[in-house]
């Protein structure tokens, strides 16, 4: 009786982790990230828009887009007075993402 529990507690555990393999290989096929580093002259005009009125005092260091499934989040990183720097979110309608 006890080899029998075993060999089905094996078998179980087995299939447990097939299961968890086969499952995380497909989330990881819908969701396509693509990154590039841009330009600041080459972001849209809502994007800049925000950036100079929101953002006047900063200095943009760098800007990365990042396209999730077709859709365009801005990555841009941000340099303060006092050399503090802070990565703000944008998406490509120009709503700032937290």
């Amino acid at each position: 009786m006890r080899k029998i529990i075993a060999i089905l507690l094996i078998i179980l555990g087995v299939s447990e982790i097939y299961a968890h393999n086969v499952n995380s290989g497909s989330e990881e096929k819908q969701k396509k990230v693509y990154t590039t580093t841009i330009d600041i002259d080459k972001l849209p005009s809502a994007i800049q828009e925000i950036l100079f009125y929101e953002f006047k005092d900063y200095i943009v260091k760098s800007v990365e887009a990042k396209s999730i499934n077709g859709n365009y989040i801005y990555a841009i990183t941000i340099i303060d007075t006092e050399n503090y720097e802070y990565t703000i979110y944008i998406n490509d309608k120009g709503v700032i993402l937290e």
